[in-house]
């Protein structure tokens, strides 16, 4: 009785200090003053020193320049209200005795002649009062050919003096009804000179449009974007950018301060100093608490279960109370020689409360820089005293990269990116595009800044920007700077820098890990107990996922039909650029049975840990077995396929709406703490390698990498932007704001699951 009323006790002050870690640990907007520095946009981030523009004289410039560009919005602006072209207003009357005729394709390499279908085009008049009067509208047909009448004796009026053909992309808003309007984009304009509107058809011939192009040097289904401020499919919304500044700008200042100390004197900081100077996070502020607790069985049981990494469990054949979770590490891809990358498995029991404890860690890989051996096999048991604390340090950090780059930039990321390109280059009339769109807006944005940032190999810092409007004083400061030495050099993308993986092995384990991502017959984990609050909160939000799409989709039935070809066209681009479905392309029978057997080992953990059905039918293409199934296969209506439709939705959504924020909102969390985890730990020089304490910083990342990991993880997790209960563009359907506030309780458990207030509507950063 003593010890379960002491246990009780412990328990209950353990979630007493977790409740309030989580406030004190809770991102908070900073205001930003008028010498706040500026971030002059997302893609402007770097490891190094990102392009903010700080000195006063600078800031003073630059606002002023701002300010004129405000000034000269603001006309622009009245100048649209003054002469504005009314999208809904009627076409000029009169006998529609011309047309004008031509086609829309895609210009890119691989879809040269690909026609554009049901894109919205416009023919212009405009008066000598500058006003826009509307000749002739519509949209393109399958084959994306587009024939416009119009009034040639209306057109050819005293009154008109240019003629413009528009091109616009198609979006969606709902204004505060549950019926989405159309919101149009301009994305061409073509002038139409006057003197050739004669007779009875003009052609504008075939014109090639670069599109939401796919890339062609991706492994991947990536788009290509050749300049993100002018070039790219999408832009930033400046809610977006606001948020980013109001969040990144004091970290940045602290990195910047960091590096600055570091490239004077590299002896000038601690780990302890570069974490202090952070904002606190959960582990830290629960040692400060209860010392010890973070790096005790129970947390890291709890952890796994509820945490970032949020586990898959299961169960032991021999033994049902016991359930394994596995952590892959280097595999066969590139690695450096610096950092280690052993796989793990790991053994845990389900206790009475319903939580896992770990029982046993078995390491596969070098854990020294002697070893040497990928297949070197390590165990370690409770029973191992300091070893065991030091073999869950090291779990933590296997998972931690593995599920930075596994479930968060392929599994949500990349995934959403797929789905995203398809969609804008397919989906316009469809009721499907006013689901889809809120949700998979601007991932191409942060997945193209994720490049360099996160992805790219490390490189020499490259010269300042380009001289342009509104950049030279962010060009002189820079020159200034250099000059001055305050300048850290090194560039290029963090994870290459600070684990085990090269470049080219995190893009070999991504092609691999989307080719285990599939919509067909995806579910949400099953919950293993009442306290496996991840997946009770991911099954509540499923099961209202599943009730808004179906409902969505049932109501505009009809309309769903009549526009099936885009869908057609989704589901086929969709397959034809996915990648192989992992492992199809390699011949287990010419592997040795260690091989083989780790191979067939790897597919059936991610068969089970990403719902991949391997029987489900898959398309074979130019030799090689697509991973992404077809939702159709028919350019007409199909009522067979509508389950199909209805699988295909609820995935994408849940994948880019929770899933990501999810991983997202808990990186702070996880990796947060530099001596706690990290995404690497190195070999050092050490007999034992990365079985060292953590006051060996032999072993830890170095400071630079240390500042950097801070600097990386806060802008992850504490810097969203772009909420579904917000719904702060009124583009997300207002069914599933009211639904994801009735389902509160059961997706936020008491605050034990996921606050709904923090659940993004896309995957933005």
């Amino acid at each position: 009785m003593i010890n379960n009323s002491f246990k009780q006790s412990q328990e209950t002050h353990s979630d007493d200090a977790l409740k309030k870690c989580q406030r004190e640990a809770e991102p908070h907007y900073n205001d930003l003053g008028f010498f706040t520095p500026r971030l002059r946009s997302i893609n402007y981030l770097s490891i190094g020193r990102s392009r903010i523009i700080s000195s006063p004289i600078t800031i003073t410039l630059e606002l002023l320049f701002r300010l004129y560009i405000r000034m000269r919005d603001f006309f622009k602006n009245l100048w649209m209200k003054l002469t504005p072209k009314h999208m809904d207003a009627p076409n000029i009357g009169g006998r529609k005795n011309s047309h004008i005729i031509g086609q829309l394709v895609f210009a890119g390499k691989n879809d040269i002649n690909k026609p554009i279908h049901n894109i919205k085009v416009v023919f212009w008049a405009r008066t000598w009062l500058f006003q826009w009067r509307k000749l002739a509208e519509g949209v393109t047909d399958h084959n994306g050919e587009f024939n416009l009448a119009y009034s040639l004796e209306a057109a050819k009026r005293w009154k008109f003096f240019q003629h413009r053909f528009e091109i616009y992309q198609t979006d969606y808003r709902y204004d505060g009804s549950e019926k989405p309007k159309y919101h149009y984009t301009l994305f061409k304009s073509q002038k139409v000179s006057s003197s050739e509107l004669v007779g009875m058809r003009y052609n504008l011939r075939t014109i090639q449009l670069f599109y939401w192009e796919y890339r062609t040097d991706s492994d991947v289904p990536r788009v290509v974007i050749k300049d993100h401020d002018k070039d790219a499919p999408q832009y930033y919304s400046q809610g977006r950018q606001d948020a980013m500044n109001q969040q990144i700008i004091p970290i940045e200042l602290t990195k910047l301060s960091h590096i600055e100390k570091l490239n004077k004197d590299p002896n000038s900081l601690s780990i302890k100093e570069i974490q202090d100077d952070y904002p606190i996070n959960l582990t830290v502020c629960m040692e400060r608490k209860i010392p010890g607790i973070t790096r005790g069985d129970n947390w890291f049981g709890q952890r796994m279960m509820n945490g970032m990494y949020a586990a898959t469990f299961i169960q032991d054949k021999d033994n049902p109370q016991d359930y394994w979770t596995r952590l892959y590490g280097a595999c066969d891809y590139d690695i450096n020689n610096t950092y280690a990358f052993p796989s793990a498995h790991i053994k845990f029991s389900l206790d009475n409360e319903g939580y896992m404890q770990p029982k046993e860690i078995i390491f596969k890989g070098s854990l020294t820089a002697k070893e040497n051996n990928p297949n070197a096999i390590h165990q370690f048991t409770p029973a191992d005293g300091e070893k065991w604390v030091q073999a869950k340090r090291v779990a933590r950090v296997t998972g931690a990269l593995a599920t930075e780059l596994d479930d968060h930039f392929a599994g949500t990321h990349l995934v959403t990116e797929q789905y995203a390109i398809a969609a804008y280059r397919n989906l316009r009339l469809s009721p499907i595009a006013a689901l889809l769109f809120p949700h998979l807006k601007e991932v191409v944005l942060i997945n193209h800044s994720a490049d360099s940032i996160l992805i790219g190999p490390a490189k020499p810092a490259p010269p300042p920007s380009s001289i342009r409007t509104g950049g030279i004083i962010l060009w002189l400061e820079d020159k200034i700077q250099r000059l001055l030495g305050k300048i850290a050099f090194e560039t290029g993308g963090y994870i290459p820098q600070a684990s085990a993986l090269t470049a080219k092995g995190i893009s070999q384990r991504v092609k691999d890990l989307m080719g285990v991502q599939d919509w067909k017959n995806w579910q949400p984990m099953e919950p293993l107990s009442e306290v496996h609050y991840f997946a009770r909160a991911q099954n509540a939000y499923w099961e209202l996922l599943c009730e808004y799409v179906d409902e969505c989709i049932d109501e505009n039935i009809d309309a769903i039909a009549e526009h099936w070809y885009e869908l057609y066209c989704f589901s086929e681009d969709l397959v034809n650029h996915s990648v192989p479905l992992f492992l199809s392309n390699v011949n287990l029978d010419e592997l040795n049975e260690s091989e083989r057997q780790f191979a067939q080992e790897r597919l059936e953990w991610y068969k089970q840990r990403y719902n991949l059905d391997l029987k489900a039918k898959r398309e074979k293409i130019n030799g090689q077995v697509k991973v992404v199934s077809p939702i159709t296969k028919s350019p007409t209506f199909n009522p067979d396929d509508v389950d199909n439709l209805k699988a295909v939705c609820r995935y994408c959504i849940m994948i880019s709406t929770f899933m990501h924020s999810f991983v997202n909102e808990h990186q702070y969390d996880d990796i947060g703490e530099v001596l706690y985890n990290s995404l690497g730990l190195r070999f050092g020089d050490g007999e034992d390698g990365i079985m060292a304490p953590e006051s060996d910083t032999r072993i830890s990342p170095d400071l630079l990498r240390s500042t950097q990991m801070m600097w990386f993880s806060n802008l992850l997790s504490r810097t969203e932007y772009g909420f579904i209960e917000r719904n702060e563009e009124g583009d997300i359907n207002p069914k599933f704001v009211e639904g994801l506030k009735r389902y509160k309780d059961k997706i936020e458990l008491g605050g034990k699951g996921v606050l709904i207030k923090n659940i993004e509507s896309r995957t933005n950063i």
